[in-house]
């Protein structure tokens, strides 16, 4: 009898072991655990490093900054559609044509410049939008702060949701949402001639009235 218990003992033990751990659950339970706090981490990290280049943005280039956001307030339907063209037609085709022109050693530099530009007029649009958002928190709460702070709260915020959508829903959706948004400050931002001049329609001029 006391054989037949040693094997008993010796099957608990296989079936403790590590190596039979079903690959699975495991995967399972660090997916489930891990993955999420790790990307939250993520998120939280990205928005502030965005919020921080935005508020260097702010200070730099302060003036600018303030007529960028003036030509999204008296021109947001031009800015937003400007904006748009520019993020989904213009810059893919000069991503297409540079992308083409990089293979020579020549036009490398000037298409990696081109590149550079582009991912520069796409992240002040995005900074110039987000403080219009800083702006609406700051009023919400009744609050008179410098614009280079209004531009990290409006920064963070936004990025903060968009990269959160990403997670939750399809990529998709925060990708469209973040898209428009972007729009409306690229859009000022050309407009205005990266604020150089405040963007204003021409006025219609009446006709003068004719004399008898």
């Amino acid at each position: 009898h006391f054989d037949d218990i040693e094997s008993l003992l010796n099957d608990i033990d296989i079936q403790i072991q590590p190596d039979k751990i079903d690959p699975i659950d495991t995967e399972f339970t660090r997916n489930s655990i891990l993955n999420p706090i790790a990307r939250g981490l993520w998120i939280i990290f990205s928005s502030f490093i965005v919020s921080v280049a935005s508020v260097f943005v702010v200070l730099v280039f302060r003036k600018r900054t303030q007529v960028i956001s003036q030509t999204i307030k008296d021109n947001p339907l031009e800015s937003g559609g400007f904006g748009l063209v520019t993020l989904i037609v213009i810059f893919p085709i000069l991503t297409i044509i540079f992308g083409i022109l990089s293979i020579t050693i020549i036009l490398l530099p000037v298409s990696l410049l081109v590149f550079f530009l582009m991912t520069l007029t796409a992240f002040i649009g995005w900074v110039m939008a987000c403080i219009q958002i800083g702006q609406m928190v700051v009023s919400a709460i009744k609050r008179d702060w410098s614009d280079e702070v209004v531009a990290g709260i409006g920064t963070f915020i936004m990025t903060f949701v968009i990269m959160g959508m990403n997670v939750v829903f399809w990529d998709i959706i925060g990708f469209m949402i973040g898209m428009i948004i972007s729009s409306l400050g690229v859009g000022a931002l050309l407009l205005s001639r990266f604020g150089s001049k405040a963007y204003k329609l021409k006025e219609e001029t009446e006709l003068p009235a004719e004399s008898d």
